[in-house]
């Protein structure tokens, strides 16, 4: 099989199924009960849990929205975050083709701090050592996708993606958000629009640290964290293929990321 994925083949075959399930690292639909600060994620052995640093908003379940289903993972502030273990992307160098998508549902635009709503993260630890895709970076691109990677992870100068190509979210609406490697170039999607694109050998890299939604933190460095005020729901990460790696674009999805090839 290629390592590049197709346009169109988001939602699998005919029969409803993923054809590269078996490259799925991570899928959480955040499907439970009401007020739940804990999900099962698809892929076997793979558990979300919250962790805070802090008292500040919330962090849970919640069947007041769903881009999907009945219930999605609601989070204000930036005290909370939802963790998994470090192996989403299980790669620490970042060579090998991976996919990173949500959909989103923001409250604002400015995000509870610096202009951004962190969708997910993963530092190195300690210094400056962060990534994150986040909606949002500066003033300026409130709204659009955006990717920040610390000197530490990319290569001695610190990476800053903005996705200035597309119109900003609009809010209180479910939208798709999208990281692609294809093992020449990152693109980021703001549903399904190519919104900017940089040629690299790498994309996002593995750390030890746990891979978190909602927060962007770094160790001894809390004071500085980021949140998210909104709803995130149908979290996908799949490692080995790239689904979008093309400047075309692709049509989002209208049903729940398939739990089977």
């Amino acid at each position: 099989m290629s390592a590049r994925g197709h346009q169109g083949l988001l939602l699998g075959s005919g029969n409803g199924g993923d054809p590269f399930f078996s490259y799925v690292r991570s899928l959480a639909h955040f499907e439970g009960i009401d007020g739940a600060t804990t999900t099962t994620d698809q892929i076997a052995g793979r558990t979300w849990t919250r962790e805070n640093y802090g008292t500040n908003g919330v962090c849970q379940l919640s069947t007041s929205q769903a881009k999907a289903g009945a219930s999605s993972l609601r989070h204000t502030d930036r005290d909370y975050q939802f963790r998994t273990d470090a192996a989403v992307i299980n790669s620490t160098s970042g060579t090998t083709p991976h996919t990173l998508e949500v959909w989103a549902r923001l409250d604002d635009l400015s995000g509870p701090i610096y202009n951004r709503h962190v969708l997910c993260s993963q530092e190195a630890g300690g210094g400056s050592s962060e990534q994150q895709l986040m909606v949002g970076y500066d003033a300026a691109n409130e709204g659009k996708i955006c990717f920040y990677q610390a000197a530490s992870l990319a290569g001695g100068t610190a990476l800053e993606l903005k996705g200035s190509a597309v119109s900003a979210a609009v809010i209180n609406t479910w939208n798709h958000f999208a990281f692609d490697f294809d093992g020449t170039a990152i693109r980021l999607f703001q549903n399904g629009v190519l919104a900017a694109k940089l040629v690299r050998g790498y994309g996002w890299k593995m750390t030890s640290n746990p891979f978190r939604l909602c927060q962007g933190i770094v160790s001894g460095y809390q004071s500085f964290r980021q949140g998210f005020n909104g709803y995130i729901d149908e979290f996908r990460a799949t490692y080995g293929v790239s689904r979008y790696g093309s400047d075309a674009g692709f049509a989002v999805p209208a049903t729940p990321f398939p739990d089977h090839a």
